[in-house]
């Protein structure tokens, strides 16, 4: 998934890694609580984010993982442990924040997925967050 966002890499970052600014944007949607999340931004650092669709604490999702590669501004590589669709998922995200034009080009894959409903579900979800991390970084 690429994307280009109107804002510089390194705000993009920022938002992307500060677990005050995740809420803003992961999974920022209506009906949606904030997130709650929790990040070391080191090598061998833990992150955790909570999902929350609502008050009912059984519907929650949790995510979490090691940085595996941490480049402020640059590069993320973390793992991604996690509930979809009722199956348990682990897997590999890389993120890249490029200058481009007016702004940043974020381009992130995750994977690999043991099934197609798994990566499809994944993909519906990072669209919302990517639209919500645009809206974050470029004050909409």
């Amino acid at each position: 998934m690429t994307s280009h966002l109107r804002a510089p890499p390194g705000k993009v970052f920022r938002t992307w890694t500060d677990a005050a600014l995740i809420p803003k944007w992961f999974m920022a949607v209506p009906g949606y609580l904030p997130a709650l999340a929790e990040v070391a931004l080191e090598e061998r650092g833990a992150w955790r984010i909570t999902v929350r669709p609502g008050d009912d604490e059984s519907q929650f999702s949790h995510f979490h993982g090691y940085f595996f590669a941490v480049e402020q501004g640059r590069l993320l590589e973390y793992s991604w442990r996690g509930d979809v669709l009722g199956a348990e998922h682990t897997t590999l995200v890389r993120v890249t924040f490029e200058e481009e034009g007016d702004g940043s080009l974020v381009r992130l894959t995750h994977g690999v997925f043991e099934t197609e409903a798994g990566r499809a579900a994944h993909a519906q979800g990072w669209n919302l967050c990517i639209e919500g991390l645009a809206r974050a970084v470029e004050g909409e």
